[in-house]
């Protein structure tokens, strides 16, 4: 049924409730692949991009997985594996491109999100990936 799934965080409490959500889910799916995905909406200062030899992906990564670390934290404790990648970008734009380039059969996302202020929003990132996704697309409360 589902083989390769992708869950969109953002580390809003809805996101990790999404997560967990996730988890239980493949712990019933023996041969799914879960990819933990991030989407950065601000490119790295100039400062952090010389000091990493112009490496962007290693620096979104940090910042994600600093952002992250209580989500990837319920993964290593219900030990179900995942990957990570991150990118930069809009949101609803990334994770729909993603999901298509890597044939996801479902993107799990939480109803409301983040923005780049840190106030909620009215679940319109979620909507838009409901929306324009090839795959089913499970939104959680």
């Amino acid at each position: 049924m589902f083989n390769k799934i992708m869950l969109a965080i953002d580390g809003s409490e809805h996101a990790k409730r999404a997560a967990d959500s996730a988890i239980d889910l493949m712990k019933e799916l023996s041969n799914a692949t879960i990819t933990l995905f991030h989407v950065a909406s601000k490119a790295p200062s100039r400062a952090k991009l010389i000091h990493s030899n112009f490496d962007v992906q290693a620096i979104l990564k940090e910042e994600a997985h600093h952002i992250l670390h209580s989500v990837e934290k319920k993964f290593k404790n219900a030990q179900v594996e995942y990957l990570f990648e991150v990118a930069l970008g809009e949101a609803p734009d990334e994770i729909v491109e993603r999901a298509h380039k890597g044939n996801f059969d479902l993107i799990i996302i939480g109803s409301r999100g983040l923005n780049s202020l840190g106030e909620m929003l009215l679940g319109s990132v979620s909507h838009q990936v409901a929306h324009d996704a090839h795959c089913p697309v499970m939104i959680v409360k």
